[in-house]
């Protein structure tokens, strides 16, 4: 049996969970929210109307008073496609309209004392009917609101939408909109630079571009070629081996740089016998004999595999 994480988000901030399956987002949300209405915190959840049934059946069998969270006030359960067609004017998301009705909602309870607790799947709907600039807009709608409200918000979106190759520049946009994953692929404390990628077929593509472009600027473009030799491998890993979505960190150390390829699989990388009629299996060994140093560790729900290359041949003394 699987352990629903252990959501805690911090007063304002706002996370983002990506599901496979129905039943993992319903433990996630509802433990989230039992464990925010014992509190005394208030909770907004905007849903499809099936998943609030079940949001609605799990904390019943959390034993929560959903019926009197209800009456007081409490917890409110809010169609996601009723609430988006509230502020969506002319085809158009209207950020006067959205403050004007969820926002409203929001502050309103935020000034009742409560602590804030909300959760929305209105930007899912519109990235899901192919509206993903709009979903972004809305995430940046809730961004602003949270400057104006107290409160926390998580947002969940199903992880096969996230599998279109078209998509893959969006989603590292969309993610670092948000200042936490819940249950996704880890990233190191204190890199100099990250990004998080899909787990679709551009995602290396898109990441050997970033360590590039990230290289270049720091005047290191003598290690591109050994650094993009570690991230296709080490992102080729992540998505065929660990199924997930990943992050690339890069940082500069002693002259040399730090790659670190975060996956959501506590799973170790594994020397492989190659494949004598394809390129299968050679990875890992070509990784080990162009850096110094490389290894693992467990980070979160998942892992780090990182790297140090040297400094250039032209700033080694």
């Amino acid at each position: 049996m699987t352990v629903a994480p252990d959501v805690h988000l911090a007063d304002g901030e706002h996370a983002v969970e990506f599901y496979a399956h129905d039943g993992d987002l319903v433990e996630i949300v509802v433990a989230h929210f039992a464990a925010a209405l014992r509190s005394g915190d208030a909770g907004v959840i905007i849903a499809t109307a099936d998943h609030c049934d079940a949001f609605e059946s799990g904390l019943i069998a959390d034993g929560i008073d959903v019926a009197s969270c209800v009456a007081t006030g409490r917890l409110a359960f809010r169609d996601a496609a009723k609430e988006l067609q509230q502020f969506t004017i002319d085809g158009e998301l209207d950020s006067h309209a959205f403050d004007e009705t969820t926002g409203r909602q929001i502050r309103e309870l935020a000034a009742s004392g409560h602590r804030v607790r909300a959760y929305g799947e209105m930007v899912a709907l519109l990235w899901a009917a192919g509206n993903v600039s709009d979903a972004i807009e809305l995430e940046r709608m809730w961004n602003q609101l949270r400057d104006r409200a107290a409160f926390s918000l998580l947002c969940a979106y199903p992880s096969q939408l996230m599998d279109d190759a078209d998509t893959a520049v969006a989603f590292s946009e969309m993610c670092a909109l948000h200042r936490r994953v819940i249950s996704g692929a880890p990233t190191p404390p204190g890199p100099d630079v990250t990004r998080r990628f899909p787990r679709n077929p551009a995602g290396p593509r898109l990441a050997r571009r970033f360590v590039t472009e990230t290289l270049l600027a720091w005047d290191l473009g003598e290690l591109v070629s050994d650094c993009l030799l570690v991230v296709s491998e080490l992102a080729t890993n992540a998505i065929r081996h660990a199924g997930s979505e990943f992050t690339v960190s890069v940082s500069k150390w002693n002259g040399g740089v730090t790659l670190m390829v975060g996956d959501a699989s506590t799973a170790p990388p594994v020397h492989r016998e190659p494949d004598p009629a394809t390129t299968n299996g050679r990875g890992l060994r070509l990784v080990s004999e162009n850096v110094a140093r490389w290894g693992h560790f467990p980070a979160g729900v998942g892992k780090l595999v990182w790297a140090h290359l040297d400094p250039p041949a032209s700033q080694a003394s």
